[in-house]
């Protein structure tokens, strides 16, 4: 049994990324491959913020960061993080979280 004393913190998550509350109803669960991001940049202060821009890879089915010049399938927008999320500390190679997606 593990008694260690630990703290965690809650804030309010940001959503005025968000147009309006439409779809939101929708959002979808996927897994993100946590390889694809870079820490200071995807996630700076140790959460993937809501409103992250991701795409689909195509190899695996996985998601990453949408980059506009990738070629491995995240060149085409297929959603976004529709809340933050804790990144994962330690070297999970992929994490679930919710997405609202913009195509089907």
């Amino acid at each position: 049994m593990d008694l260690t004393v630990r703290t965690e913190g809650f804030a309010q998550d940001d959503q005025s990324w968000l147009g309006s509350a439409h779809g939101t109803n929708m959002a979808r669960s996927i897994t993100l491959d946590t390889s694809m991001f870079t820490a200071g940049t995807h996630y700076p202060d140790g959460y993937f913020p809501s409103g992250l821009a991701l795409g689909r890879i195509t190899a695996s089915g996985l998601y990453g960061p949408y980059d506009d010049g990738a070629i491995d399938g995240r060149e085409t927008l297929s959603g976004f993080l529709f809340t933050a999320t804790r990144a994962p500390h330690d070297g999970t190679a992929t994490w679930s979280v919710r997405c609202s997606s913009t195509a089907a």
